[in-house]
């Protein structure tokens, strides 16, 4: 009876822990799912490293915002990494920031080297919010809710000049680009 009432115990401690926490088996979550790349966010984009390195400087940056689990996205690399290669050696920087949450999956697709663009993610995490709200001109601390992808911004010092939602057109990207450079 005694061994009984320890082993209820435990499966109660067990069943609370799964439901609270979540668990993933394969393609089947049983309860919360766990958002491995959701950190504590930073409204202070100057100090993350997508400024530091990218937006503080003098290039013009191309900046694809995307995720793994979009067809679309994923659609769009091909005609992306086109682009990136006319403009090698230029004064461009390519540059691409997914808005998954499953950091496995999100660094298996990217250590496949499908994206010729340098993902700057990863070390971006904390500021996330912050970059979504500089590119889209809102308040730097302001929540996001809803995301949607593909989107490709064209940036020159600081300021957005050209915003593409969903899947962007190869022509008309080269087109873009060639009238920022010429600006």
């Amino acid at each position: 009876m005694k061994k009984l009432f320890i082993g209820g115990i435990l499966f109660l401690i067990i069943l609370f822990l799964v439901l609270k926490g979540g668990i993933q088996i394969g393609n089947v979550t049983i309860g919360h799912k766990l958002e491995s790349l959701k950190m504590n966010q930073s409204s202070l984009i100057e100090k993350s490293s997508i400024y530091q390195k990218y937006l503080n400087t003098d290039k013009l940056i191309v900046l694809n915002y995307w995720a793994t689990w979009c067809k679309p996205c994923v659609g769009e690399i091909p005609s992306l990494n086109q682009v990136k290669s006319k403009y090698e050696g230029k004064k461009i920087e390519f540059l691409s920031f997914s808005i998954d949450s499953d950091s496995l999956k999100l660094a298996r697709f990217i250590n496949a080297n499908k994206f010729k663009f340098a993902d700057v993610t990863f070390e971006n995490l904390k500021y996330k919010n912050a970059v979504q709200n500089f590119l889209e001109n809102r308040p730097l601390d302001e929540s996001i809710g809803i995301q949607s992808v593909p989107i490709t911004y064209i940036i020159k010092n600081k300021k957005v000049l050209k915003k593409f939602d969903g899947s962007v057109n190869a022509q008309e990207l080269i087109s873009e680009i060639d009238k920022a450079v010429r600006n």
